[in-house]
C-alpha cells in the first residue's frame, strides 16, 4: 500500500468518526425535542397550565435546568415553542424563570409526537366498546370503526 492510499484511508477513517461525533448534538437536541414536546402536550392535557418553565419540566425529565433551558430557548427559535414572560419561581441558584408555551406549530407536534409515543397505550382495543355493540360484533379489528378509523386519526393529527 503507498503513502497516499494510506492517507487517503486514514482520512477516510477520521472523517467517518468525525461524522459520528459531530451527529452526537444533533441526534441529542432531537431527543429532547421529542421528550420536551410530548411532556408539555401531556402536561396540558393534565390540565396542569398551558406555559412551563425549565424547572416544571425537570419533575418529569431527567436533565438539569439550564440544559433543558437551552432545549427550551432552541425551540423557540426554531418555531415549536413562544416565551410566555417570566414566572415567579426563580430558584436559589438563580435559575431561569421564563415560561414557554405551544406555538399552534408546536402544539401540533406534540400532540402528533404523544400520540407516536404512546399509540399501543392509548389505542382502543377491539371489542372495548359497550357490549351488545352492533358495529363491532363478529367484525375483524381492520374492519371496526372503533378500532381503526380514519376520522380519529385525523382529528388526532389534526388534519
Amino acid at each position: 500500500m503507498t503513502n497516499d492510499q494510506n492517507r487517503k484511508e486514514s482520512a477516510d477513517g477520521e472523517d467517518k468518526e468525525a461524522s459520528k461525533r459531530d451527529n452526537k448534538p444533533l441526534l441529542a437536541d432531537l431527543f429532547w425535542r421529542d421528550e420536551i414536546l410530548q411532556v408539555m402536550y401531556w402536561y396540558q392535557g393534565e390540565g396542569f397550565g398551558t406555559t412551563v418553565t425549565a424547572r416544571d419540566l425537570q419533575t418529569f425529565l431527567s436533565a438539569e435546568e439550564q440544559s433543558l433551558t437551552t432545549h427550551l430557548e432552541r425551540m423557540v427559535v426554531e418555531g415549536y415553542l413562544e416565551q410566555a414572560g417570566e414566572g415567579d419561581d426563580a430558584g436559589p441558584t438563580g435559575g431561569s424563570s421564563a415560561r414557554y408555551s405551544f406555538s399552534e406549530y408546536g402544539a401540533k407536534e406534540g400532540a402528533r409526537r404523544f400520540a407516536d409515543e404512546f399509540a399501543d397505550v392509548t389505542k382502543q382495543g377491539h371489542g372495548d366498546c359497550p357490549p351488545d355493540c352492533p358495529i363491532c360484533k363478529d367484525l375483524p379489528p381492520e374492519d371496526c370503526v372503533h378500532c381503526h378509523s380514519n376520522a380519529q386519526e385525523a382529528q388526532l393529527y389534526g388534519a
